[in-house]
């Protein structure tokens, strides 16, 4: 292997592996003979197994971690470096690979915090001067960028030059991040590392088709990363070439029958394709079949159930995936969901508190937690859980909405005030902190004191529009006719903002308005041309008013969001309005089948049969409405 003699070396290695097979060394040093020949799914497969045979071994671990991120499993790569991240014994290269992992999925301040730990430990390597750059940045020193990437260009690793693409993406600085990317290209030959951050950056940048060559050099570089083809899939989806988004995976799938996402991913083009149910749930159960320990088919096909309001099937796969995998808080966290969905509150809250337990310091288990309490009405436990949330993250400000909202219902509007207003301490959250006490004031129904709150928000960001929206709310209420002259104040001094359009919009639809609410939507789409929310919501408008292009409407809206219930069911309205009968009710065959438990979908199909002169199967639809009370 030293001599990059590979072919010797995986001929040695298998005579060993034929009579030692569980030798977690031999299993380790196959992995690293097939890492090196580019056979990713091989060294993926011995890697694997290397790591349950030698669960200690951080150098199994961390050539696994480094065969996924190089396969495109950003997110499998984590799970195998979390175990051991919070650990005496952690690396500098554990915590790089973390990094990259979260920097490949886009979460470019985990990836920052991890860069700069990785640096700290070890004083003598390079990546301290990267910990002192980013840290130096943090503190709003310019020349620290300088710094870095004088250690980019000088350093013959790529902790640096990953560590400046993370921080020029995250400034939004694009145009050096693709020059620090073509730097990082040079030290990566071959490798889809490169073109695979080139292509976020050309996504950010909105140049799909520069972001879809990127991804086809990754795939060419390296045909079984998982992310490339992913990526590549997607483009396909949106163009509607399911049978070529299905084709990107075989490559994959022929090196490794059994790879969890690229099995995952096929079951997920296929829904996309309009496949029944019955189809994809058999795709994901064969994902199942072939990775029995992996969470992820498991968790997919609760999901699956869940999104067919199949509450029981997804309380059976929720529970079978526990008995296979009894400690991953994560499948239990997923029981206890699809257990407050079938209305088990006390046994949910059970699963949540075995999930607390194991992961003591999780928000995310607390607020899980909390919800169950809520939905459950047990309000003071609900506080309960969600102080233990705020004790340990103090400044985060959904936590703090949450325990509001929990001490309003708990009948503690004063400790909610006092919530809000210990925000309001901290320079970050200042803003939040008033905008949710006036959260809590209108709750209480006290409408001045809450447009008060708004109000010194919006002095604090005076180009919010999410604070604007709040206060022109709190006018409608408390001082009907004072809002209108500041819709027209902020749309003179914001003539861009579709958003606040959006809410006016709204506004006009609610109170029956639906020229005003039409005209508002026009306004905003001239800024939003391709916002399906808005599109979709135009064509309902110009169905209502008997508008000539509310299918031309509805259909664009649909093209940008293929698949969705309720889009779908707007555009089957505008055919019925066109007396297009045939081709709506087909549509809305389509939305029943995909949320079938949702009784508006029929009541639309119903009408659309009486519209259309078929009483007979209105009657039919309208029966089972009715059955329903």
């Amino acid at each position: 292997l030293r001599r990059q003699d590979l072919k010797a070396a995986r001929e040695s290695i298998q005579a060993v592996l034929k009579v030692a097979p569980d030798f977690g060394y031999a299993q380790q040093l196959a992995g690293a003979i097939e890492y090196e020949a580019g056979a990713l799914a091989q060294a993926v497969t011995h890697l694997t197994r290397a790591q349950q045979l030698m669960p200690e071994s951080l150098a199994a671990r961390q050539l696994l971690a480094q065969a996924l991120l190089r396969a495109g499993d950003p997110a499998k790569a984590l799970a195998t470096l979390q175990p051991v991240l919070d650990g005496k014994a952690v690396t500098p290269a554990l915590l790089n690979l973390a990094a990259q992992a979260w920097q490949q999925q886009g979460e470019l301040a985990k990836a920052e915090a991890l860069f700069k730990r990785a640096a700290a430990l070890d004083p003598a390597d390079s990546r301290t001067r990267v910990a002192l750059a980013l840290n130096q940045i943090a503190r709003g020193d310019a020349s620290a960028l300088e710094s870095l990437q004088a250690t980019a260009a000088d350093d013959k690793g790529t902790v640096a030059d990953l560590a400046l693409v993370n921080e020029r993406m995250r400034r939004r600085e694009f145009d050096a991040a693709l020059q620090a990317i073509a730097a990082l290209e040079k030290k990566t030959p071959g490798q889809a590392l490169a073109p695979l951050l080139r292509a976020r950056v050309q996504m950010a940048l909105k140049q799909p088709d520069k972001a879809r060559q990127s991804l086809e050099q990754a795939a060419q570089a390296e045909p079984a990363n998982l992310q490339a083809a992913t990526a590549l899939a997607e483009f396909d989806v949106r163009d509607k070439q399911f049978d070529a988004a299905r084709k990107r995976f075989d490559a994959l799938l022929k090196a490794d029958p059994k790879n969890v996402g690229a099995l995952l991913a096929v079951a997920r083009v296929r829904q996309a394709a309009g496949a029944p149910a019955a189809e994809v749930r058999t795709l994901l159960e064969e994902a199942l079949r072939a990775n029995p320990t992996e969470p992820r088919p498991r968790l997919a096909l609760v999901e699956h159930h869940l999104a067919q309001k199949d509450t029981p099937a997804a309380l059976t796969a929720a529970q079978e995936a526990v008995a296979a995998i009894p400690d991953n808080p994560t499948l239990l966290a997923e029981l206890a969901r699809v257990q407050a969905v079938a209305g088990d509150f006390n046994q949910s809250i059970s699963s949540l508190g075995q999930v607390a337990a194991q992961r003591p310091d999780s928000v995310q288990a607390q607020l899980m937690l909390a919800e169950v309490q809520m939905a459950a009405k047990n309000f003071d436990a609900a506080v309960t859980a969600l102080q233990r949330a705020r004790a340990l993250a103090p400044r985060d400000f959904t936590v703090a909405q949450r325990l509001a909202a929990a001490q309003v219902a708990a009948g503690r509007p004063e400790q909610a005030l006092a919530t809000a207003r210990a925000l309001q301490k901290e320079k970050e959250t200042a803003v939040p902190g008033l905008v949710l006490e006036g959260d809590v004031e209108a709750a209480q129904r006290r409408g001045r004191e809450a447009l008060a709150a708004y109000r010194a928000a919006l002095a604090k960001v005076p180009a919010s529009t999410a604070v604007a929206v709040k206060v022109h709310g709190a006018l409608l209420a408390q001082e009907p006719a004072a809002a209108p002259a500041f819709a027209t104040k902020w749309m003179s001094e914001h003539p861009q903002d579709a958003g606040f359009l959006f809410h006016l919009s709204e506004v006009a639809g609610a109170r029956g308005d639906h020229a005003q609410a039409e005209a508002r939507l026009q306004e905003a789409l001239k800024l939003r041309p391709d916002d399906p929310v808005m599109l979709n919501n135009l064509a309902y408008m110009q169905v209502l008013l008997k508008r000539p292009g509310a299918v031309a409407t509805a259909e664009k809206a649909n093209q940008l969001r293929p698949q969705h219930p309720y889009f779908m069911d707007t555009l089957a309205v505008a055919l019925g309005a066109e007396k297009q009968f045939d081709r709506a009710i087909e549509l809305q065959k389509k939305v029943v089948a995909l949320d079938p438990k949702n009784p508006l979908w029929k009541l639309t199909l119903a009408r659309l049969y009486l519209d259309a002169g078929q009483r007979a199967q209105a009657r039919t639809e309208l029966s089972a409405l009715a059955a329903l009370g």
